[in-house]
């Protein structure tokens, strides 16, 4: 449908001689296939299109941009998705679009911490937190509370993250946006050995109907890691099984989380040396991509488990909620509802 749509504004375009007519189409279907996990392709038919570009400022060339730096940003090459969204930050502010410059700055925010610039990062959410308040933005308010929670988890500080993409949730539209922050606050959950609240987040996702397949491999990630904390080996075995075949079509970041997940499972069932190569894999990609936040990790998991200690990852024991005790408890009881509700 996407192809016959750029082939019927194509035909429109030869005999106007605008070019732009065709960007639309195009960008919808790259979208398309972005969602899908054909990041390649995707990427394939944004540098086509922007090849056509006669380098005059223009909405159309601004979204194009901002695709490409997160699309970039999928297939792990962090410097070139900084480039894009710089250009597209820039671009935007030329036209006068705060959104789509608060929108770039986020994607820069995202690239920095998937880099391991975890107070940077944290830094420029905060100020675009701020400035999105100021305009009244709340998507892109949204946006940066949510982004905001995955750094906190990284900083190891999950109840204040359980605050954040909730708020996120509850200021976003889209359901498609609510099914990530859900997604992430199974995540949240599990940091924190909530693993009933994570549980209940990770399979309304499954169950939601604006599952694209990249939110689907991440929701089963997670649920693949909670049956592995809780030493569930039938749920492992079973979630280890759909992932593979979603293997082929995983974006670099996932297949080194879905090695440092499958490591802590066999670690938990007295498995080490299988833990010990997959941590071996889940390294040599993250040197490979330059993903410097699970490469200290995965060095870190094969430093102890060398040393003859448990993997922290491994142990079903977590520290209390950071000061957020309230707060999550009363967001677990909504996510007990919510599922509750969808079941």
């Amino acid at each position: 449908n996407h192809l016959l749509e750029i082939m019927r504004v194509g035909g429109v375009t030869a005999g106007s001689g605008n070019v732009r007519l065709v960007w639309a189409p195009v960008l919808a279907y790259a979208y398309w296939l972005e969602q899908e996990l054909r990041n390649l392709e995707a990427l394939d038919v944004l540098e086509t299109v922007l090849r056509t570009s006669r380098l005059e400022d223009s909405d159309e060339e601004t979204a194009a941009r901002y695709q490409q730096g997160r699309v970039l940003r999928k297939l792990s090459r962090y410097h070139e998705s900084l480039d894009a969204f710089k250009d597209s930050a820039e671009m935007a502010g030329r036209l006068g679009d705060g959104h789509s410059v608060l929108s770039a700055r986020i994607g820069r925010a995202i690239v920095l911490y998937k880099m391991g610039d975890l107070p940077e990062s944290r830094r420029l959410l905060y100020e675009v937190i701020c400035d999105a308040q100021l305009s009244g933005d709340l998507e892109a308010e949204a946006r940066a509370h949510h982004d905001m929670a995955n750094v906190l988890m990284l900083l190891e500080q999950p109840g204040q993250a359980v605050r954040e993409v909730h708020l996120a949730y509850e200021l976003y539209e889209r359901p498609q946006q609510r099914v990530r922050a859900l997604s992430d606050l199974g995540m949240a959950f599990k940091m924190l050995g909530h693993y009933a609240a994570a549980d209940d987040a990770l399979n309304i996702v499954l169950a939601g109907e604006a599952v694209t397949s990249e939110i689907r491999v991440n929701t089963l990630l997670e649920l693949l890691h909670v049956a592995a904390l809780t030493s569930n080996r039938v749920s492992f075995e079973r979630y280890r099984q759909r992932l593979r075949t979603l293997e082929p079509n995983m974006n670099p970041d996932a297949r080194i989380d879905f090695d440092l997940k499958l490591a802590a499972g066999f670690e938990v069932f007295d498995h080490p040396e299988r833990a010990k190569e997959l941590l071996r894999a889940a390294i040599a990609r993250a040197e490979e991509h330059g993903a410097s936040t699970y490469l200290f990790q995965a060095e870190e998991a094969l430093r102890l488990l060398r040393s003859g200690n448990r993997w922290e990852a491994g142990s079903p024991a977590r520290a209390a909620p950071d000061g957020q005790d309230l707060e999550v408890d009363r967001v677990a009881d909504f996510l007990q509802a919510l599922r509750a509700g969808v079941s």
